[in-house]
């Protein structure tokens, strides 16, 4: 096997976030003279007590500035037409599609990594729903399984599960929130950066495939 520049940078990347997620760095491991922060603010969430999917809506619907979302397969159903949306919305009721919209609405930059979006038999019918939100979409031609979001450039959510119907009521799945760490945002954002260069963006629904 050659050698691979972007899989070497990739290794350390991902060596600075275990690093970061498990508090070592010098400002959280209470080293002499290290700086004060505050303590961070860190929520888990599992599958099978059913709160992730109105609290990631609520992360979203807060958004001001950014939201950058790299994941292998993602639910686009929306709730838009019900005539209860807006007691819906009250309630962190509506769809991960349904706060991406209104986030782009509140000119907020979207950015969406979809795995295999012009080619994989799911993902590609992700495609016209995620553009007509009107978020920027990007893919590759390779496998991507990463499950990660960024928001604002402060607050991270990773976990195990994708954002999707299935993980969300039907596999045992684990979703971390990590509020107000801009420094672990950053090694995120920089891996959403390396996925970009990577990859291409989809400005299109890829045509139907005839039989």
């Amino acid at each position: 096997m050659g050698y691979r520049p972007g899989r070497w940078r990739r290794a350390a990347m991902q060596g600075a976030l275990v690093a970061l997620a498990l508090g070592l760095t010098a400002g959280s491991a209470g080293l002499v003279g290290a700086a004060p922060r505050d303590e961070p603010r860190r929520e888990p969430h599992f599958s099978h007590r059913g709160e992730f999917p109105r609290a990631l809506v609520g992360l979203l619907l807060e958004a001001r500035k950014s939201i950058d979302v790299a994941m292998y397969s993602m639910a686009v159903g929306s709730k838009r037409d019900d005539p209860e949306y807006a007691s819906l919305r009250a309630a962190g009721e509506i769809t991960v599609a349904d706060a991406l919209r209104e986030a782009v609405e509140r000119h907020v930059r979207v950015r969406v990594f979809l795995n295999k979006a012009t080619t994989d038999v799911w993902n590609r019918k992700a495609v016209a729903p995620l553009l007509a939100c009107g978020v920027d979409l990007y893919t590759c031609g390779r496998t991507m399984h990463e499950k990660f979001a960024v928001v604002d450039t402060r607050h991270v959510v990773n976990g195990s599960g994708n954002w999707s119907y299935g993980a969300f009521n039907f596999y045992d799945e684990d979703w971390v929130f990590f509020r107000d760490e801009p420094r672990l945002a950053k090694v995120f954002a920089d891996e959403f950066r390396l996925l970009l260069e990577a990859g291409f963006r989809v400005t299109e629904a890829p045509a139907e495939k005839t039989k």
